[in-house]
């Protein structure tokens, strides 16, 4: 987990990074945040962003290994690629 833990937060901040650079393309790098939520907002934000997440990742899996094996053993098939999705909530800033 903690090696996970380790790739996952390096590959995120190598794509903040390379957006800083100003470098070629931007990746993908958002978020989104919103404060002075009740309990029973967070629990429905998380609810949708599960959700969310499981409608994605089928897809992205699917599509990916579908396009993994047709690369597999090509010439020039030297990359990899990271996408995640990460929900946290805990008390406002400041409070």
């Amino acid at each position: 987990m903690l090696q996970l833990f380790s790739d996952n937060v390096g590959d995120h901040m190598a794509a903040a990074v390379h957006n800083l650079s100003d470098k070629g393309s931007p990746m993908l790098e958002q978020s989104v945040y919103a404060d002075h939520l009740s309990p029973e907002s967070i629990s429905a934000i998380n609810a949708l962003v599960r959700r969310l997440w499981t409608e994605a990742f089928q897809t992205i899996v699917r599509d990916a290994t579908v396009l993994s094996d047709q690369d597999r053993n090509q010439v020039g098939a030297n990359q990899r690629m990271r996408i995640g999705m990460y929900f946290y909530h805990g008390h406002d800033l400041g409070s």
